[in-house]
C-alpha cells in the first residue's frame, strides 16, 4: 500500500488512484489500487484494477482472528467458572488467591478480556490450583492440568458459583447460604444432644428395671 508522504516518499496503502503515465497499457484515467500496483518504494508493478481484493481479504482475516479470540475467551471463561465452582470459591476469593484485581476475574469470566496477559493466565493457574501453563493451554484449545482437591463443595454453593452472577451478588448469596448452613448445623447438633440425652435415660431405665 502506498501514499505520498509530505516529503514525497511513497507509503503502502490500499486506495484508488489514476494510472496516469506509470502504466502505458492503461489510459491515464484508469482507476487502479495504489497498494497492489506499486512497491513500497513507489516503483510501478503490475497494475491491479480498483477495487482490489486485498481489503476484503484483510477484513475476512480480521474477522477470522476476532472469532478465534472470541472462541478462546469463551473457552477460558467456562473453564475458569467450572474450576472455581469446583473449588467452592467466589470471584473475590479467586482474585485474592490469584493476587489479581476482582475486575480481572470478572473480565475473564464474562469474556470481556479477549487478550489476557501471560501474567494473568499464570495467576489463574495459581488461584485455581492448575499446574503451570494450564490457562495458556485452555486458551489455545487444550485442557487444564488440575491439581487434586480433597474437599467437597456443597451443591447449593456450587449452583450459585456457576450462575455467572456479578461478584457482589454472588458473594451476598454465598454468605447467606453459609449463615443458613451454620444455623442448620447448630440446630442439628442441639437436636442430637437432646435425642442422645433421652436415649441415655431410656437405656439407664432399662438397665435399672432389669436389675430389679
Amino acid at each position: 500500500m502506498i501514499t505520498a508522504s509530505t516529503g514525497g516518499t511513497p507509503q503502502h496503502l490500499h486506495q484508488p488512484v489514476h494510472a496516469n503515465n506509470d502504466f502505458p497499457q492503461l489510459v491515464p484515467s484508469a482507476r487502479i489500487c495504489q497498494g497492489c500496483s506499486y512497491s513500497t518504494d513507489g516503483v510501478p508493478l503490475t497494475p491491479v484494477a480498483w477495487p482490489c481484493p486485498k481489503p476484503a481479504e484483510e477484513q475476512a482475516a480480521a474477522k477470522t482472528d476476532a472469532l478465534r479470540q472470541n472462541s478462546a475467551a469463551v473457552r477460558l471463561a467456562r473453564a475458569v467458572v467450572a474450576r472455581r465452582a469446583g473449588l467452592g470459591l467466589t470471584q473475590k476469593q479467586l482474585a485474592d488467591r490469584a493476587e489479581v484485581a476482582l475486575r480481572t476475574v470478572s473480565a475473564i469470566e464474562t469474556t470481556c478480556n479477549r487478550r489476557p496477559h501471560r501474567s494473568t493466565l499464570d495467576a489463574l493457574d495459581r488461584g485455581l490450583r492448575w499446574r503451570p501453563g494450564s490457562a495458556q493451554r485452555v486458551w489455545r484449545g487444550g485442557g487444564p492440568d488440575e491439581r487434586p482437591t480433597a474437599w467437597e463443595v456443597p451443591p447449593e454453593r456450587a449452583l450459585i458459583l456457576r450462575a455467572g452472577l456479578p461478584a457482589d451478588a454472588e458473594a451476598a448469596l454465598v454468605d447467606h447460604l453459609d449463615a443458613r448452613r451454620q444455623d442448620a448445623e447448630a440446630a442439628l447438633e442441639q437436636e442430637a444432644r437432646l435425642l442422645l440425652g433421652q436415649t441415655l435415660r431410656l437405656v439407664h431405665l432399662g438397665v435399672a428395671e432389669s436389675v430389679d
